[in-house]
């Protein structure tokens, strides 16, 4: 086994921990029936993401003369191998912890508020307009005006960022190691 293949795997092991972390963390906060902090929450998951990717770029760079086989700049693949690689295990922990669907994304497009996740807000938007921007009638509200909702599948947020999150780590893997 090659010094990258184990500091792969050593970067895969703690990002798994570290999205177990963060989901009980934010399943503790939903217990108590608190709304996790999106915001404190993602600078808080950015800044160790950084000062780790740090570490192990340095590490990297220091043994690359020392035999290691991949390219020099092949510790820049680490970010998106990283990012694929928590976003899936984060979202997989907390929607297990919830005893959510693996689908589960919070509420609807038209359902989501200030307090709900722009991360997952982008995904329910994408499948929205990934779906033809489709607008399914509702109702009449009092005043005579036709009220519309936006319309895509239930699991179709969920989808575009597993399928998305997935290629972004795989294609690192491959293109690290092949």
């Amino acid at each position: 086994m090659t010094i990258a293949t184990i500091l792969a795997l050593l970067i895969l092991i703690a990002l798994l921990l570290h999205a177990f972390n963060c989901a009980d963390k934010d399943t503790a906060d939903f217990d108590e029936q608190k709304r996790p902090d999106h915001g404190g929450n993602l600078k808080k998951r950015l800044l160790f993401g950084a000062i780790a990717w740090l570490a192990v770029s340095v590490a990297w760079l220091l043994m690359w003369p020392y035999g290691m086989e991949y390219p020099r700049f092949g510790f820049l693949l680490l970010v998106p191998m990283g990012f694929g690689w928590w976003t899936m295990c984060f979202r997989f922990f907390l929607n297990a912890m919830r005893e959510k669907s693996w689908y589960w994304m919070g509420p609807a497009l038209d359902d989501r508020g200030p307090d709900d996740s722009g991360y997952d807000h982008f995904w329910h938007w994408l499948a929205w307009v990934a779906g033809g921007r489709r607008m399914v009638f509702i109702h009449d509200d009092h005043q005579g005006e036709e009220v519309y909702e936006r319309s895509y599948g239930e699991k179709a947020p969920a989808r575009l960022a597993y399928i998305t999150e997935a290629v972004l780590f795989i294609t690192s893997l491959l293109i690290l190691f092949l």
